[in-house]
């Protein structure tokens, strides 16, 4: 496990400033096929405070390269909690040159924290994210990148959970062939909440085989009970980013989740269950996370 100092000079290099100048993306100025997804998120002010605290971070990656084909895929993630603040950094990235290539990361962060709330409860978060994608011959290869982040609450009492509340929003960016992802939106709500308010700064740049997305998101969750409650709430992330040269690139979404991120989506479970055994820094028990 990485001590504190080390995840808080992570933070150094990722915390950006609260402007939407913040957000704006730079393409890849390099030729190459190349992808890359970036998210940081901070959750803090929570109220009441946080206890029974769990963090978690897992990566997978996966090349394969015959020929004339080179393909590289990297994946870091880290995650920290204290009663009053948590923090989930992941990022993936995969290149690759030639005819025949597979590169695929993916990389998943996730705070919990428990909360005893008498009538209110809320709390802040700061979102973060950067796709970019590039292909150097429209003819042959595919890059894909994306981000999803999310939040799930649940009442907890006597042995059981009942999930009370989710939402989640990120974006992907899919360059096949010629055709781009000029019209996507940088933003995306994926899954929507009533207790929710934010105020999100997003930007996406294009330039021929080159595309860049940005989101700078600044919200607060409040939700209020008739009675004293037992909560837990559960914040996650995911990054996938890939690359491949194929005869037919248009398949390449298909490809993707039939035969390779369907596998590791798997394995990502068993080590789920495997990290719910060990102990996990500054907590009491760990949860293991179901990401939905």
């Amino acid at each position: 496990m990485k001590p504190a100092s080390k995840l808080f000079s992570k933070l150094l290099l990722v915390v950006v400033p609260l402007t939407a100048a913040s957000v704006l993306p730079t393409l890849p100025s390099y030729a190459a096929t190349l992808t890359t997804s970036r998210t940081t998120t901070f959750i803090s002010n929570f109220s009441p405070f946080a206890f029974d605290l769990g963090a978690a971070a897992d990566t997978d990656t996966l090349t394969i390269a015959t020929g004339l084909g080179e393909a590289t895929a990297t994946a870091d993630a880290d995650s920290f909690i204290l009663p009053i603040f948590g923090v989930s950094i992941s990022e993936s990235s995969a290149s690759g040159t030639g005819f025949n290539y597979l590169g695929i990361a993916r990389s998943e962060a996730a705070v919990t924290g428990s909360f005893n709330v008498q009538r209110v409860f809320s709390f802040n978060f700061l979102s973060q994210f950067t796709l970019s994608a590039s292909i150097d011959n429209p003819a042959l290869e595919a890059a894909f990148a994306s981000t999803r982040i999310g939040f799930n609450l649940f009442s907890v009492g006597d042995g059981t959970e009942e999930l009370l509340d989710s939402f989640s929003f990120g974006n992907s960016l899919e360059l096949f062939g010629q055709s781009g992802s000029s019209d996507a939106p940088a933003f995306t709500i994926l899954q929507p909440s009533d207790n929710v308010s934010f105020l999100p700064f997003t930007s996406l740049q294009t330039n021929g085989n080159q595309s860049s997305a940005s989101a700078l998101l600044l919200g607060q969750y409040s939700r209020t009970f008739d009675a004293p409650v037992t909560l837990r709430l559960e914040q996650f992330q995911i990054n996938e980013a890939a690359v491949q040269a194929v005869p037919t690139p248009s398949l390449l979404p298909g490809l993707l989740f039939n035969f390779v991120l369907l596998p590791l989506m798997r394995r990502k479970r068993k080590k789920s269950e495997q990290l719910a055994t060990q102990p996990v820094e500054v907590q009491n028990e760990f949860h293991p996370l179901e990401m939905r």
